[in-house]
């Protein structure tokens, strides 16, 4: 197949080699139909999807470990050996099929945005630990792809610096932070989480002193990352260490 043959026919066959991969329980009389088939060594195709399937929750990806590992405190319920269930049903959801690897399909999900909201329509783990263990997850691979090559997520905020995020979760707010390929992340004070979401911009009838917000700005650019950081005083670690 050639993306050659037209946008249309392009899709449509990357449809079919997606759901004879990934759709264990797909008719493989599949493989009669469309011409661009006849060419296609069926074994081969099999050979991938085996592979594909085994590995999708913990195949290593550039700059990314293993969605089990990223999810592990989301996981920790779910015994060792329902994962390649649990695997299976991710291959099936629509948040699956939405997401890819392909270098210049800026409209694709990555795989932890895809995962992620799984989790969510499966009610695995807690809400509060999902959202952690995405945000840690998505800033550590745009970290490693600042010009990603997939969407970004609508939570993640772009920065002239990179990205970030400010999350509440365990009853703590936390950061989540790139800059220059450096990654900030840990527990920040009420006043530096107001500067970040105002992006350093004091809005009218804040709360905070005109005095202590520029302090809390120079605070954060003196450490070269413009106006996004963690509280230097603010421990960071494992996000794992965050939560009872």
């Amino acid at each position: 197949m050639s993306p050659h043959d037209g946008r249309a026919a392009w899709d449509a066959q990357r449809a079919v080699l997606r759901a004879l991969i990934f759709d264990g329980g797909l008719d493989r009389s599949l493989t009669a139909g469309p011409t661009f088939l006849v060419r296609t060594e069926l074994r081969q195709v099999e050979r991938t999807a085996a592979r594909l399937g085994s590995d999708v929750l913990t195949r290593h990806r550039r700059g990314a470990v293993p969605l089990t590992e990223s999810f592990s405190g989301s996981l920790a319920g779910v015994p060792l050996e329902a994962h390649p269930m649990l695997a299976a049903r991710f291959r099936r959801s629509s948040w699956f099929a939405g997401h890819g690897e392909v270098p210049d399909r800026r409209d694709q999900l990555s795989a932890e945005e895809a995962f992620y909201r799984f989790l969510c329509d499966e009610k695995i783990g807690s809400a509060d630990r999902r959202l952690a263990e995405f945000a840690e997850a998505m800033i550590s691979a745009l970290a490693v792809q600042p010009c990603a090559a997939f969407r970004v997520p609508p939570e993640i905020e772009r920065a002239g610096f990179g990205y970030f995020v400010v999350i509440e979760a365990a009853g703590r707010t936390l950061l989540f932070a790139t800059a220059h390929e450096r990654i900030v992340r840990g527990p920040i004070d009420w006043m530096t989480a107001e500067v970040l979401r105002h992006r350093g911009n004091r809005p009218r009838g804040s709360k905070i002193s005109g005095s202590v917000w520029g302090a809390v700005n120079e605070r954060l650019a003196s450490i070269g990352l413009a106006f996004t950081t963690a509280d230097p005083a603010a421990p960071g670690g494992d996000p794992a260490s965050w939560f009872p």
